[in-house]
């Protein structure tokens, strides 16, 4: 078992060191990265609470992403804080497959994202999952493609 954390240590180094990561939040980091990779953006500072990264008309974007381990509410992105706030303008929103693979990735305005988000007491948050319906939108953006192409 030892050997086996030792090798994701050695890995996360490596990862670190091409700086596809930044903290522990492996899913996270990496969906930026590719994003910005795809794009040509910009992140931001990680202590930037508001947005993850900037592209060159200073749109700013959300980045949150899922990787599916199997388990059920595997198209549930993470918790959106502040909606309210104006911090971002647009949400890019990857799922995972286990291998890290791109099952779907998308760009979705605030606006949508404000209509279909639903506001958590508990998480003190928005909960967003890209369902069907929502990936249908027309204001939706498939970039599916793209990000698959970045990594």
């Amino acid at each position: 078992m030892r050997d086996l954390l030792a090798l994701h240590a050695v890995t996360l180094d490596a990862l670190r060191s091409r700086k596809v990561v930044r903290s522990a939040n492996v899913v996270g980091d990496y969906a930026e990265w590719l994003f910005a990779r795809a794009f040509g953006w910009t992140l931001a500072s990680p202590s930037e609470k508001s947005h993850d990264a900037l592209d060159a008309a200073g749109v700013r974007y959300q980045v949150k992403a899922r990787r599916d381990s199997g388990k059920s509410g595997a198209d549930q992105l993470g918790i959106l804080r502040n909606l309210s706030d104006d911090g971002f303008d647009a949400l890019a929103a990857v799922i995972f497959n286990a291998d890290f693979s791109v099952r779907f990735a998308g760009l979705l305005p605030r606006a949508l994202i404000a209509e279909r988000a639903v506001y958590s007491d508990y998480q003190r948050g928005h909960i967003l999952t890209l369902s069907r319906a929502l990936l249908a939108d027309a204001r939706v953006r498939d970039v599916t493609q793209e990000l698959r192409s970045a990594g």
